[in-house]
């Protein structure tokens, strides 16, 4: 197997992407069940105990990292909003090439490829409407007209199914799939082989500033 030796992901990165993913998983979860049980009990109010502190911490993070790594954050967000021609020759070749189609058809792609980048803008988005509407719930619960709570009360719920279905697709992409058996572990160890990086990202990888020693 071929040594894995190309930076990828920063030490830094990789500590705020599982920190924040496991905040991420026990909102889920802990959404998951308050969305499911509606019955009162010591039980129930202990989920919502942990849902609120798995909040707090979901807001928290990236606001630490911004102000330590604002212009890494400014960056990634240009990067991740910014499209490019190449993008629909990828949505018209992806159904194939994630069913096992020929790899070749496939643009070269940059750092991140549109289907990643279609998967932080959903991250991005369902956050702030998240965070925007869980402060609602939670400090103004009693403030609100009662149709605004319920408008808000749906509008979490709804976000919570799509950004549910849509974590389960990056988590099979990003762990099962055999064209990418590469991706999990480089969001362990930060590091990705040449040939993956040829494969997956040609147009990064024939870049300027590619990386072989972490700093």
């Amino acid at each position: 197997m071929e040594e894995r030796s190309i930076i990828r992901y920063t030490r830094s990165s990789r500590i705020f992407h599982w920190l924040h993913s496991l905040a991420f998983v026990v909102l889920l979860l802990t959404g998951l069940v308050r969305f499911l049980d509606h019955s009162p009990s010591e039980g129930l109010w202990a989920i919502g105990l942990i849902h609120r502190a798995a909040a707090v911490l979901f807001v928290v993070l990236p606001l630490l990292y911004n102000f330590i790594w604002p212009k890494r954050v400014a960056e990634f967000i240009k990067t991740i909003f910014k499209g490019s021609k190449s993008d629909l020759q990828w949505l018209k070749a992806a159904p194939s090439y994630y069913f096992g189609g020929v790899e070749e058809k496939m643009p070269p792609q940059g750092q991140i490829n549109p289907g990643q980048r279609y998967w932080e803008i959903t991250v991005v988005i369902t956050g702030i409407v998240f965070v925007v509407s869980g402060i609602m719930l939670w400090f103004f619960k009693f403030l609100l007209p009662i149709s605004v709570y319920q408008w808000a009360l749906v509008i979490h719920a709804i976000v919570f199914i799509i950004v549910f279905i849509f974590f389960l697709l990056h988590v099979y992409l990003g762990v099962f799939h055999p064209r990418f058996k590469e991706s999990f572990h480089s969001m362990l160890d930060g590091r990705i082989s040449r040939q993956y990086a040829k494969r997956h990202y040609l147009k990064w990888f024939q870049g300027i500033g590619i990386k072989t020693k972490e700093k």
